[in-house]
């Protein structure tokens, strides 16, 4: 690792949101742990980090304060000495990748600055959370495993624009995982997709089977719940579900210059977008 006491650099950093295209459960590991394959893409849906690398400093997070995130992995495995501020915007909870998206965003920044090199990147990245690869690279992606194999995906095509349905309520990843134990579905979405742009997740029948939730036609799981979308503007919801109109994109991170004085007072210029 490159990174010294010395170095000092602001910068600011959007890091998106994902949905799974397809997603498969394909066989479990000894160790209980479930081996996917799905297609990924991310979403122009994301979180606003102000970091200051340089400074050993805390990190925190708006609206509420998050203990033990992924940020705070990546800051004990790396050694870099950086501080903070993160503005949520991408729901929690809702399979949309919001924690993993933060902590691959900034080992991508990392990268780009020259303080690891992307071996080093791929390797910490598992070791802080199942999703976090996904974000060294470019989408559509293929990811597989337990989610440290990626494949970019550069010869099929993406929807450009979708509605993201949002509920009121998260889908823990744990409970839906041990309910599918009991109940075990395997699938071959992503195959399918590749072949005929068939999508589909192994979870559905699980999440609608935890939460008694039908997915109506045309509406897609991502990862295992509660987030949803379709292909066009979805109806029979409930009405205080939020309904987002969304693009997709190439890149799940964009990482801009930044005052480090804003950063040391709070004032952020981090407002939601989608």
């Amino acid at each position: 690792m490159k990174h010294c006491a010395m170095f000092t650099h602001c910068f600011l950093l959007k890091t998106y949101a994902k949905i799974n295209i397809t997603l498969d459960v394909v066989d479990i590991r000894d160790d209980g742990m479930h081996l996917l394959k799905s297609i990924v893409s991310f979403i122009n849906v994301f979180d606003t980090m102000l970091i200051n690398v340089g400074e050993d400093g805390p990190i925190t997070f708006f609206p509420s304060p998050i203990e033990n995130s992924t940020v705070h992995k990546l800051k004990a495995l790396t050694g870099i000495p950086f501080s903070a501020i993160i503005y949520k915007h991408i729901p929690i909870g809702r399979g949309l990748g919001g924690s993993s998206s933060n902590a691959g965003g900034l080992l991508g920044a990392f990268v780009k600055l020259g303080l690891l090199d992307k071996g080093e990147a791929i390797a910490i990245a598992p070791n802080i959370g199942a999703d976090v690869s996904m974000y060294l690279y470019k989408s559509p992606l293929l990811m597989e495993g337990t989610g440290e194999k990626i494949t970019p995906l550069y010869n099929i095509n993406v929807p450009s624009t979708l509605y993201l349905v949002v509920p009121d309520f998260s889908s823990p990843t744990p409970m839906i995982y041990k309910a599918w134990d009991e109940k075990p579905f395997y699938s071959n979405y992503s195959d399918m997709y590749v072949q005929n742009g068939t999508m589909g997740n192994g979870l559905t029948e699980t999440f609608q089977r935890v939460f008694g939730i039908p997915i109506g036609k045309g509406m897609h799981l991502t990862g295992s719940g509660s987030s949803m979308f379709s292909l066009s503007p979805p109806t029979q919801i409930p009405k205080h579900w939020d309904i987002i109109e969304i693009s997709t994109r190439k890149t799940g991170w964009e990482m801009m210059p930044y005052e480090c004085k804003n950063i040391h007072t709070g004032r952020g210029r981090s407002r939601r977008m989608v």
